[in-house]
């Protein structure tokens, strides 16, 4: 489901407005806004009005012309008694500026955009129907092989990845996951596909390497990309096997014996000392041993409670806090099975 369109009375979406600017504009220097206006009716990723427009101040941004564009679009009379209520809903959700018309602040603020260098990948844009907030797009390049061995699932103009087969170039690879969208193979645009589109665009290019965009269904952050949240339930249903939640958080875990921990008092000799070391041998259990960056911390299993946790400052050797009461020696030994070589 779409948003209402800017100018929701007449029907029409902002976008319309960027096209009558070729109509009406007469100053004859519109060569860098035609061009963009002509690669954004050929994108074959967009479907909506609301897609191209979203598109269109992309192409403006990364092409440092959204300044130039935006003195064409206010000299020109005609569009402006179109766009008067929505030039600036696209931009910054406010139109008092154009209402008003107070026009130079508007105007000094697309300069100054132009000025900027804004990293801005075109390629992925098939998102943009639906949202400002873009997937992560990612390309996988295979040998030419016999089969791929993906099993799809057309939903809604789009191909997912619904398994893998077993032992096949995809899995063996893993250079995908169920749940992601096979979104362009070698150029050729997999958007608003019908069924059986991707098999046939694979049988013709049959012997040869394959450049592969794929949709991750995950986002930056790790999470489910939101405007997927509908389709990937829909998988599920049919697939109650699948798993879509976040990523966990990244972790090495080394497997250890934790030995025990003993007070051998504030003068502790050999004389306690014979005392505490079967006390403390007879404590072994294995454990796992995290190891960050200024602490570490230690578990029965990844899911337990924390048996201990300590900064470097206050176990270490050297630069330990002097303030310390606790003076607690994190003692260990490393070495290889079966053998006598330790540290």
């Amino acid at each position: 489901m779409f948003l209402e369109p800017v100018l929701s009375l007449a029907h029409r979406d902002y976008w319309h407005c960027f096209e009558q600017l070729l109509h009406h504009d007469t100053c004859g220097r519109l060569s860098s806004v035609s061009l963009a206006v002509q690669q954004t009716t050929a994108c074959s990723k967009l479907i909506t009005s609301q897609g191209r427009g979203r598109f269109f101040i992309r192409l403006m941004l990364m092409r440092r012309t959204l300044g130039n564009f935006v003195k064409h679009l206010l000299h020109t009379n005609r569009v402006i008694e179109v766009s008067r209520h929505s030039i600036i809903y696209w931009l910054f959700c406010c139109n008092y500026c154009l209402k008003c018309l107070q026009t130079e602040p508007f105007l000094s603020l697309s300069m100054v955009l132009s000025e900027m260098n804004f990293k801005i990948s075109i390629e992925n844009c098939s998102f943009l129907d639906e949202s400002w907030l873009l997937p992560v797009c990612q390309i996988y390049e295979a040998v030419p092989c016999r089969e791929l061995g993906m099993v799809l699932r057309y939903l809604d103009g789009r191909v997912f990845l619904l398994d893998l087969l077993q032992g096949s170039q995809a899995q063996v690879d893993m250079f995908a996951e169920p749940g992601d969208i096979i979104d362009e193979i070698n150029g050729i645009s997999l958007r608003n596909a019908s069924n059986g589109q991707a098999g046939v665009v694979l049988s013709k290019l049959k012997s040869q390497p394959l450049s592969i965009h794929l949709i991750r269904w995950r986002g930056e952050d790790g999470s489910i990309y939101q405007p997927l949240v509908k389709h990937l339930r829909q998988l599920k249903q049919e697939k109650p096997s699948l798993r879509f939640g976040p990523k966990p958080a990244s972790q090495i875990l080394y497997g250890v014996h934790l030995l025990g921990k003993a007070n051998i008092g504030m003068h502790g000799g050999k004389e306690v000392l014979q005392h505490v070391i079967p006390v403390v041998l007879e404590s072994s259990q294995e454990v796992l041993l995290d190891i960050k960056e200024t602490h570490l911390t230690s578990k029965v299993s990844p899911f337990d409670q924390e048996l201990f946790q300590h900064h470097f400052p206050e176990i270490s050797c050297v630069g330990r806090f002097g303030s310390q009461p606790d003076l607690t020696i994190f003692a260990f030994s490393a070495g290889f099975k079966h053998t006598e070589w330790f540290v």
